[in-house]
């Protein structure tokens, strides 16, 4: 069966390779775009629309461990993971103590926004997890205003995500995402999002991103 889409451009992201993935995000606009000419395909089989990316053991761990000790799974995954260590060694009431005294911290310093790790291994095998496909009309440009929306949007929005990872690659430039306050705030959950670029969502805090900046609703 072959599907005509309607719109233009339609890339399989995660079938790039690393090195492809991370050249693209580098490449001069002319240049990502002449490369993406040649990748996009405008008609297309069932079977390619609905593809899912084969993994290795290693690839799939990876993203499954950012899931489960990043976002979401830290609030369930890193309180579990200090009950078991305290009830092996026997020193329940340390290991608690230290694992407080680690997500207090966390909750507190300041974490970075790194576009670089936006095109990093770990950050395509989350697009390969997801098998995520990109669809659009044309190549948006750096210096022109946009309006980017991102339904749905909900505590963890992962379609936001993976198009924050994906956007260097296929646009040439990153943006950032506006994020739940208390999604921020939470100790791993704001290591995460802020290294991929993700912000408080609060007035006072997208209004202090640099105008040359995205910000997606």
């Amino acid at each position: 069966m072959t599907i005509k889409t309607e719109l233009p451009n339609f890339i399989d992201v995660s079938a790039f390779k690393a090195e492809e993935f991370r050249n693209l995000a580098e490449m001069a606009q002319t240049d990502r775009n002449a490369k993406l000419k040649t990748i996009a395909k405008h008609t297309l089989s069932k079977d390619e629309l609905l593809r899912i990316e084969p993994m290795t053991f290693l690839e799939e761990l990876t993203a499954v461990c950012v899931f489960l000790f990043m976002v979401p799974g830290s609030v369930i995954s890193i309180p579990a993971l200090t009950f078991i260590i305290g009830y092996i060694t026997g020193k329940f009431y340390l290991a608690v103590t230290i694992s407080l005294g680690l997500a207090i911290f966390l909750a507190f310093v300041p974490q970075p926004f790194k576009e670089k790790s936006l095109s990093s291994w770990w950050a395509l095998q989350i697009l390969r997890y997801f098998s995520f496909k990109g669809i659009f009309e044309e190549q948006l440009e750096k210096d022109k205003p946009y309006i980017l929306v991102a339904p749905p949007h909900g505590v963890f929005p992962f379609g936001n995500i993976t198009t924050m990872i994906a956007f260097p690659s296929l646009m040439g430039f990153s943006f950032r995402g506006l994020a739940a306050s208390a999604a921020v705030a939470m100790p791993y959950f704001r290591q995460f999002l802020r290294t991929v670029g993700a912000i408080d969502a609060s007035r006072s805090s997208a209004t202090k991103v640099p105008n040359e900046e995205f910000v997606v609703l």
